[in-house]
């Protein structure tokens, strides 16, 4: 049975110490053998708003998958299930069905569908808190469907689809991981659902030629470890919701895959390739979507993916302009190491605080960054319209 919410009391387990890592790795068992309900521990301390749901027994329709595999193609068989629910914006007191994670195994310590799920809810739990996206309700009324799979080449694939096992049938949002047996390194398995998870929720751009036509994928690769880094730094994010992978390797992944990509978009700015089709271009237009993010806000990066034309990725720095053009005031707090740093962004007519406009180029601002709390304020015209 395929629960669609979860009226249930919620009960945030206590985070402990695992190799000087925190961890939150408890939850409550409904006291079934066939059953077991997690409840991910909330940073700030609050009820838990998130729940794994473990079912051990088998499913007693095993599911089909909706790509068909070989020659003929056929479905893969799936037997067993893990769901999350995430807070209900619908009622109090409910959770929602957002993931539906489906194996051909369960293991009884350390089962992969377990960590899986968990780490998608922290992820899906950024998205709406963060980057105020949800999941597109157009398929499968917003739950996202994650096949594991033994058979495949070693790697991950999101897929839009067709259900035809449900009765009526259904438009799903798909990812499948293949090859599970090499699912093992904690850092490729976080980047791996990740990226994927990039694919199936992240607004696309598309048109580049490599390493993929749509760049989501490694934008939300970047984008979610640099926010998983960040929080596991003060505390806010454990080991075991980031499939192992901890602090140094994500410190290493950061500045090796994310922090160049940043520091190049802001020093070339204008003059910059990103708006091209050649090798370089998904770099720099990751670079400047990553620099948004890190310098204005998560949400005016998500809001400029919003207003880019999927096939134009030439016009992202203008809709990212027109995205913070739309907030009244963006206030950000930033590294002590950022202040006296100098950056272009595509900002539209600002006037800041803690922060010096440098220089000018149509849209894009150079700014100085003078303390660690800056207001990034754009300016009405007169006569202007607006949404604030």
């Amino acid at each position: 049975m395929l629960f669609t919410s979860l009226a249930v009391a919620l009960v945030a387990a206590l985070p402990s110490q695992s190799g000087g890592q925190a961890t939150a790795s408890a939850g409550l068992n409904t006291g079934r053998g066939d059953l077991m309900l997690l409840k991910m521990v909330d940073p700030d301390g609050r009820p838990s708003r998130l729940t794994v749901r473990v079912d051990n027994v088998k499913l007693k329709v095993t599911k089909q998958s909706p790509r068909k595999f070989g020659d003929p193609p056929e479905p893969w068989l799936f037997e067993y299930l893990v769901s999350t629910y995430a807070f209900s914006p619908r009622q109090a007191g409910q959770q929602d069905l957002r993931h539906r994670v489906y194996s051909q195994l369960r293991n009884a310590t350390n089962d992969p569908a377990v960590s899986i799920a968990r780490t998608l809810l922290r992820l899906f739990d950024f998205n709406y808190w963060q980057l105020d996206l949800d999941h597109d309700p157009t398929f499968s009324n917003g739950v996202i469907d994650i096949y594991l799979s033994f058979g495949g080449t070693a790697g991950g694939e999101q897929r839009l689809d067709v259900d035809y096992q449900r009765k009526p049938k259904e438009r799903v949002n798909t990812i499948y991981i293949y090859d599970l047996a090499s699912f093992t390194d904690p850092i490729e398995k976080l980047r791996e659902v990740a990226h994927e998870y990039g694919h199936a929720t992240l607004p696309p751009i598309g048109g580049f030629q490599r390493p993929e036509d749509w760049a989501n994928g490694y934008l939300g690769e970047r984008v979610y470890l640099r926010w998983i880094r960040n929080e596991m730094a003060k505390g806010r994010f454990f080991v075991d919701d980031a499939m192992g992978a901890n602090q140094p390797s994500l410190d290493e992944y950061v500045a090796t895959k994310v922090t160049p990509l940043v520091d190049q978009a802001i020093k070339l700015g204008p003059t910059s390739k990103w708006w091209g089709v050649g090798p370089e271009a998904m770099d720099g237009f990751m670079g400047l979507a990553l620099a948004i993010d890190q310098f204005v806000g998560p949400r005016a990066m998500a809001r400029s993916l919003v207003l880019t034309d999927p096939s134009k990725a030439k016009d992202y720095a203008k809709s990212a302009a027109d995205a913070i053009q739309e907030q009244p005031s963006w206030r950000v707090t930033t590294d002590e190491a950022n202040i006296g740093r100098t950056l272009w962004l595509p900002t539209g007519d600002i006037l800041t605080e803690g922060a010096t406009v440098m220089e000018t180029s149509g849209f894009w601002r150079k700014l100085k960054i003078d303390a660690k709390n800056y207001v990034i304020r754009p300016v009405k015209r007169p006569g202007g319209t607006g949404v604030w």
